[in-house]
């Protein structure tokens, strides 16, 4: 006790020390920052800019007349991409060479962070070839590939390579939207190293800053879902009512482990539905305790991104969504603080001040306005509405076109919802509901009263998006039958998909010819049926077709 007490008085002396409330300061400043530049680095690229040969010399040409255009007019604009030069040329007119050992531990600091960075550049300049648009974009590619390889030398060129590959890896969300929950997190912390980086312009700022708001940005996407979770529906009913194991069933039904027998399946889904509660137990767990358990000692850190890591690789094995930029970064995380990042670490740990600034930060992310997170919450459902793509041939051939095919923007299609392209209804949505009541109602009613239910569900009916699918089918088939695919070995070399499926058919008991291009594609069609898990069977009504869309063959 003679000991102790003279202890804790230093450590609570050290805690409110200059250094102590300097790394608030310093924390509270990269936090204004965060707020004020990271909307940049997401901003929306018009699609006409992925239809132009280059996409980079579009934004560059049209960030030039915007600007022509509206200084005459004294209206300030904000350019897509000239913007990330800006600081570039203040650290050149400042004369601060900035390379990475300027920081402490700057090089353990570097396996870190450019792991994230030169996986999403990678992501970027490999994404396959875009039949829809027609265009390699090869020299955006190289350029990206030459902005990640110059930011292993020199970190003022990480924004730039951090914002090219965003545009880059968008270019599949061309024409149909998608969300960028796939690689938002990971891109998230290396838009907030990028911030630290123009901050570092001032020699104060140290990576321990940037590593609370930074691995803070990666707890916030955690703690968010968890918390949309506890809140959705009745009080705890995500927990106790809802079925994790369902969506395994969904994710056979599209095509996921689809060389494993049914009855096998069905089986292995009997037995993972005894252990729903602990599966939902230990994703509330992980998720809604990231708060804590990323800031409290380093080992407990280190440990909590492998125990997030075993969260997304649980998603993947069970319905083979596959969030690899996630558990890529928390490998790396839990691989590099057990390593060179223990000191960085120690020090991120060191000062309580700034870290309770970061558990504020993320327990009021949901505002998004310093982060950017997803409340990501559903109830997953024993109803799949199964939708299934097939190309009809010259020769009246049918093939069954995998969502897979349909590369870059495959995430999309192997979802599978495609009920807008169709004048049909829908109860749920990918995988999953919303609704507590629609869920409760799956899981009591038989699958006849499942089929006259659904009669009565929401109308899918949307012109704008039927003529948005229609364009799509006849450009890609169109361009496909005049030239076929190009830039073929980027599939062999090329970022892993993010839907894992191998549907094998609904239509002739699943036997259906996989589209190859074997020949030219006449017209394509959209079939859909109703998949029923019930009473431990996989209850099918009759494929129905919903649309068809002519292809030119010229």
């Amino acid at each position: 006790m003679s000991t102790l007490l003279p202890r804790l008085g230093a450590w609570g002396r050290r805690q409110v020390s200059a250094d102590a409330l300097s790394a608030l300061l310093h924390v509270a400043v990269l936090f204004v920052l965060v707020a004020l530049f990271r909307p940049l680095f997401f901003q929306a690229v018009d699609a006409t800019h992925y239809h132009a040969s280059s996409i980079f010399v579009s934004m560059a040409k049209a960030d030039l007349a915007l600007i022509a255009s509206s200084a005459p007019k004294n209206v300030p604009v904000v350019p897509q991409l000239l913007t990330f030069l800006v600081p570039m040329a203040l650290f050149f007119v400042a004369g601060r060479k900035l390379r990475w050992t300027d920081w402490e531990h700057g090089k353990a600091l570097r396996v870190f962070t450019l792991g994230v960075v030169l996986m999403l550049c990678w992501s970027g300049a490999t994404s396959p070839y875009n039949l829809y648009l027609g265009l390699e974009h090869g020299l955006d590619r190289l350029l990206l590939v030459a902005c990640g390889l110059l930011s292993i030398r020199f970190p003022i060129f990480v924004p730039l390579a951090v914002r090219m590959a965003i545009v880059m890896i968008k270019e599949a969300y061309v024409p149909t939207p998608l969300d960028d929950f796939d690689f938002r997190a990971p891109a998230e912390l290396v838009i907030i190293f990028s911030i630290f980086v123009w901050a570092s312009l001032s020699r104060s700022f140290k990576p321990a800053h940037f590593l609370v708001v930074g691995i803070g940005s990666f707890a916030a996407f955690y703690y968010l879902a968890g918390i949309a979770k506890v809140n959705i529906g009745p009080t705890g009913s995500w927990l106790n009512e809802n079925h994790v194991s369902n969506v395994g069933m969904s994710g056979y039904v599209h095509g996921w482990l689809s060389i494993v027998p049914e009855s096998a399946f069905l089986q292995f889904d009997a037995l993972a539905r005894r252990f729903d509660y602990w599966m939902a137990f230990y994703t509330l767990f992980i998720e809604v305790g990231a708060i804590v358990g990323l800031y409290l000692f380093r080992q407990l850190t280190r440990w909590w991104f492998l125990g997030l890591f075993l969260l997304n690789f649980g998603i993947f094995a069970m319905s083979g969504i596959c969030f690899w930029k996630w558990m890529a970064t928390s490998v790396l995380a839990f691989v590099w603080i057990g390593r060179s990042g223990k000191p960085l670490i120690d020090r991120m740990l060191e000062y309580k001040l700034p870290l309770l600034l970061g558990l504020a930060a993320i327990y009021w992310s949901g505002s998004r306005i310093w982060y950017y997170p997803t409340a990501v919450a559903w109830y997953d459902t024993r109803l799949t509405e199964n939708y299934e793509i097939y190309a009809i041939g010259e020769s009246g051939n049918r093939y069954l076109v995998r969502g897979s095919y349909f590369q870059p923007t495959d995430m999309h299609w192997s979802q599978g919802s495609l009920c807008y392209a169709t004048d049909g209804r829908a109860m749920t949505g990918i995988y999953a509901t919303g609704s507590y009541s629609t869920m409760r109602a799956l899981e009591t009613i038989t699958p006849e009263e499942m089929e006259k239910r659904h009669l009565r569900a929401r109308s899918c009916r949307n012109k704008k998006l039927q003529a948005r699918y229609d364009d799509f089918m006849r450009r890609f088939f169109g361009n496909l039958n005049r030239g076929g695919q190009r830039l073929t070995f980027l599939n062999w070399v090329g970022r892993p998909r993010h839907i894992w499926s191998w549907p094998k058919g609904q239509l002739n008991d699943g036997q259906n010819e996989v589209f190859d291009a074997q020949e030219k594609v006449a017209k394509v069609e959209l079939w859909m049926n109703l998949v029923f898990h019930h009473d431990g069977k996989l209850h099918r009504t009759e494929p129905k077709l919903t649309h068809t869309v002519e292809i030119p063959t010229q």
